[in-house]
């Protein structure tokens, strides 16, 4: 075995512990992103609270890929990279079929309740609550673009370092950000959509291009 492999294969052994806890750890944010969405289907008149709460949460996702214990360069892009894949394989996915259901739901009862939407109460409080919900799915999806893009910056330069079974993983990888980018480009023509249909102003986050 080389010295490069077996430095991996200790690295990832070494760090198999703490990825069970940033597991545990993405799924508690899963479920706040769940309370959220409840919160937001709900009326209520503390909607700026809602916001606020919607706010800080993304700005604590933020920081999920920065949890990482000081180390070697190497030992953190190791385990970045393994829990990237994890996020974009499961629960990103996850939050995709998600919206579209509540989205199809959105729109099933806005057809069933015509009189409310008419009295404006009702209706405009959906419409808040689902443009909403997509600016934050946009906003924890292109969070997840630019990490993945750094990584695979980084990775990139120690390529040259490296057997034909470590490029497959980079591959992986690249697979992985590609599947983040439809995912991305399926929400923001959603919300551009609602925003034509409803004349509400939402910006819309840049793409990141892959190199």
């Amino acid at each position: 075995i080389s010295t490069v492999h077996y430095f991996y294969f200790f690295t990832f052994r070494m760090f198999e512990n703490k990825l069970k806890e940033m597991e545990s750890e993405i799924a508690r944010k899963n479920q706040t992103i769940s309370d959220l969405k409840k919160k937001l289907q709900k009326p209520t008149e503390s909607g700026d609270k809602n916001e606020n709460c919607i706010e800080d949460y993304l700005k604590e996702q933020a920081e999920v890929l920065k949890s990482v214990p000081e180390g070697t360069k190497t030992e953190q892009e190791y385990v970045r990279e393994n829990q990237l894949l994890r996020l974009t394989n499961h629960d990103l996915k996850k939050e995709k079929g998600e919206l579209i259901y509540l989205m199809e739901s959105s729109q099933n009862q806005r057809k069933l309740k015509g009189d409310d939407l008419a009295a404006g109460k009702t209706g405009n409080y959906q419409l808040v609550a689902e443009v909403t919900d997509l600016k934050t799915q946009l906003k924890f999806s292109d969070l997840e673009q630019q990490r993945l893009h750094e990584e695979i910056k980084k990775l990139k330069n120690e390529l040259d370092h490296f057997d034909p079974a470590f490029f497959e993983e980079i591959e992986d990888l690249k697979y992985n950000y590609n599947e983040e980018v439809k995912k991305n480009i399926v929400l923001e023509e959603k919300l551009k959509t609602l925003s034509e249909k409803f004349g509400v102003q939402v910006d819309i986050p840049g793409r990141i291009s892959i190199d």
